[in-house]
């Protein structure tokens, strides 16, 4: 480590809930400038020097050291857990403690924050002389405020001229992944489910709902669960050739685009990944289901009925629908587990919504509720508007302007692609 300018985050894995909401705070740091350290960087591969002297260096060479007291923190850093758990929490404590020593507790590095709800008694005898309680999500741009302050960087307040120029946190135009990504649990259960027991599914969702950033999501996971995973979109006009599918799902070039060719080279592919059963995620999959050859997924069926690869597909509508409009029989027919994509859970749309706590008021935050209810997309467009219109001080009545002329040609698009009971 070189850099002196740094923030390290010290937590306890209690569960992967509770990492998901500590990386979002670490997300949101990032995309206020903030440089750092922390283990969501090694998810892959971990730290060439070793866990124990990463984790040594990281808090020495911090500028600050957030601490986040959970339940299970405390027990772990004050040496009161079992050995055999929380070893990593009980290594860091070891060198924050330390390092307190040996400043005979003068403290401008070490501060402890804390989950919603606030519970002081999580917090490590050590570090109560400096608790201000800070907690995240509700109060992260205290957590904020508190680096910057210690980073000595001046932040202007929040909507003010002269207001620092981050990066608009909210993206339309792109699928929300890593810290964008919110909600969607139940369809991560039911992935895994199906992934542990090599079934298919076929995930049925309506234009900019999210099936995109919700596959790009699973590929991740998935990864992280030691598969092979390959993700294919199925806008590419490259795709809709049996050979161009499956050359870039197995990266193996295909000389053949004859239906049993290419789907022969898909099973020696198949056949291949010895450990798992490779997991194939067909993004915007009509057009694929619509324009190749009907034996090709009749031996993707085989495939997929002797568990030798597993299928997640995404289409606008069911997949015995789309094939029905081309003349075609589905190959699929109860072999694929359906499942419909709607609206975010209201925690998962108040969570997007956080995403612009460096700008945003109570007022903001009412006025997305207002105009956007609980749809991804359409979340992020207003968003967008308001962090755009608070940074660069553009009257309220000139933003909504420009937000419902860009959403009223997004809904007009959408409009055209749902039946009547979906347009009621």
């Amino acid at each position: 480590m070189t850099s002196t300018a740094t923030v390290f985050i010290s937590y306890a894995w209690e569960s992967d809930a509770f990492r998901a909401q500590v990386k979002a705070l670490r997300d949101y740091l990032l995309a206020n400038g903030v440089a750092v350290v922390s283990d969501f960087d090694h998810a892959i591969k971990p730290p060439e020097l070793g866990w124990a002297v990463w984790m040594q260096q990281s808090i020495q060479d911090a500028a600050v050291v957030l601490v986040v007291c959970s339940a299970s923190y405390k027990p772990r850093f004050e040496k009161r857990a079992p050995p055999t758990s929380g070893k990593g929490v009980a290594w860091e404590g070891a060198v924050i403690t330390q390092d307190l020593y040996n400043a005979a507790q003068r403290n401008n590095k070490f501060y402890p924050i804390f989950p919603d709800p606030f519970n002081f008694d999580h917090c490590p005898m050590a570090l109560e002389p400096w608790c201000n309680g800070h907690a995240f999500p509700s109060k992260q741009t205290d957590i904020l405020a508190l680096v910057h302050t210690c980073l000595g960087v001046a932040v202007a307040p929040a909507g003010a001229p002269g207001a620092p120029s981050a990066a608009n946190p909210f993206d339309p135009r792109t699928p929300a992944v890593g810290s964008r990504f919110f909600g969607r649990q139940d369809f991560f259960n039911l992935l895994q489910n199906a992934l542990e027991e090599t079934r298919s599914v076929s995930i049925v969702g309506d234009r900019r709902i999210g099936k995109t950033s919700l596959l790009l999501a699973w590929q991740v996971k998935a990864q992280t669960l030691g598969r092979m995973v390959r993700i294919v979109d199925g806008l590419d006009a490259g795709m809709l050739t049996c050979s161009g599918l499956v050359q870039a799902i197995t990266d193996k070039k295909i000389e053949s685009d004859e239906a049993e060719a290419a789907a022969n080279a898909l099973a020696i592919w198949a056949e291949q990944c010895i450990a798992l059963p490779p997991l194939i995620l067909l993004d915007e999959a009509e057009a694929m289901l619509g324009q190749l050859p009907h034996r090709f997924f009749e031996r993707l069926r085989g495939l997929i009925g002797r568990r030798k690869l597993c299928l997640v597909l995404t289409t606008a509508q069911p997949v015995d629908q789309v094939f029905k409009e081309v003349g075609r029989t589905s190959p699929f027919a109860n072999i694929l587990e359906a499942k419909s994509l709607g609206l975010l859970a209201q925690s998962a749309a108040e969570q997007m919504m956080m995403l612009g706590d460096a700008m945003f008021d109570d007022s903001h935050r009412a006025l997305m509720r207002t105009w956007a209810g609980r749809h991804p997309f359409f979340l992020t467009l207003c968003g967008r508007h308001i962090w755009n219109a608070c940074r660069n001080g553009v009257a309220h009545e000139q933003m909504m302007d420009e937000l419902c002329f860009e959403a009223a040609g997004q809904f007009r698009q959408l409009w055209l692609t749902l039946n009547e009971k979906e347009r009621q």
